[in-house]
């Protein structure tokens, strides 16, 4: 099967519908899954970690994955430093060599990865302006992310992270496709659908499991913080999408089903801090 990703794929859920479109049935009879990035002029961290994990999915089932890569240099090199064209076999493995160390390649856990989640904290507090308090807070919604993903999604989980200059913006995309929101929720809660299951996951205190690493915190906190960054926020799960941007919150009904959960954060770069570190030519933005 073919897979043409000839659009943006710029993080929001105007773009998801399509990547998840595109990629529906794939994979699933075996034999060959091409795909086709040659025309597309964006990819972000919500592409790297659906378009990974997606590969890895197909070549456990027995698939033989390859892959036409961006013509666009900046879209090429993006692919090569986020890890994704090694995860599609067309190019090395990813090393942090990002100039000015702007992108953290894509990494897969299956437990909960504190380097991951401190290297993205770190990233994200380099060019966000935030209080001591309230990168601890974050600290721990990330951590949150990664634990229920160990603790409830019964697959391979991946997180990426890139900051865009222009844009002013870093972003940050946690996947897996495993069981979703509304199968991890309905162990203890009524979800006839999956939009019931994500207004229930956005739900202050809403959780599946209590553990010392996992006590509720999560999913309605993590909009707050955004909120209050002037940031947004993108959660999918099954047919059910949320989103919340410059205050407005939406719910929407995917054209194509989301394998597990996706969460995509956009956080606001603060001039200053970006300034200080900026160099006079962002190939890379």
């Amino acid at each position: 099967m073919n897979v043409r990703i000839g659009f943006d794929v710029d993080d929001t859920v105007a773009s998801l519908g399509p990547l998840l479109q595109a990629m529906e049935g794939a994979g699933a009879e075996g034999g060959e899954v091409g795909l086709d990035l040659l025309d597309t002029s964006f990819l972000g961290p919500m592409s790297v970690v659906c378009l990974s994990l997606a590969a890895r999915a197909w070549r456990a089932q027995g698939c033989v994955v390859h892959a036409k890569p961006p013509a666009l240099r900046r879209v090429a090199a993006y692919a090569e430093f986020s890890g994704l064209a090694h995860e599609l076999g067309f190019g090395p493995p990813a090393v942090d060599g990002h100039p000015q160390n702007v992108t953290m390649p894509v990494r897969f856990f299956s437990t909960r990865d504190n380097d991951s989640i401190l290297r993205v904290g770190r990233l994200i507090r380099r060019f966000v302006d935030m209080s001591s308090d309230t990168a601890d807070v974050l600290n721990v919604l990330i951590a949150e992310l990664v634990q229920n993903v160990a603790d409830h999604a019964g697959a391979e989980g991946a997180i990426a992270a890139r900051v865009y200059a222009k844009r002013r913006e870093v972003r940050v995309a946690v996947a897996d496709r495993g069981v979703g929101l509304r199968a991890t929720l309905s162990t203890h809660h009524a979800v006839p659908d999956d939009r019931a299951a994500l207004h229930l996951a956005l739900q202050a205190g809403a959780s599946a499991r209590s553990s010392l690493h996992n006590a509720g915190l999560g999913l309605d906190l993590l909009d707050d913080l955004l909120h209050s960054n002037g940031g947004s926020l993108l959660i999918a799960s099954g047919r059910a999408a949320y989103t919340r941007n410059a205050g407005r919150t939406r719910r929407r009904v995917l054209s194509a089903p989301c394998a597990g959960t996706l969460c995509v954060m956009r956080f606001r770069i603060d001039d200053e801090l970006y300034g200080s570190q900026a160099s006079s030519e962002d190939l890379w933005s």
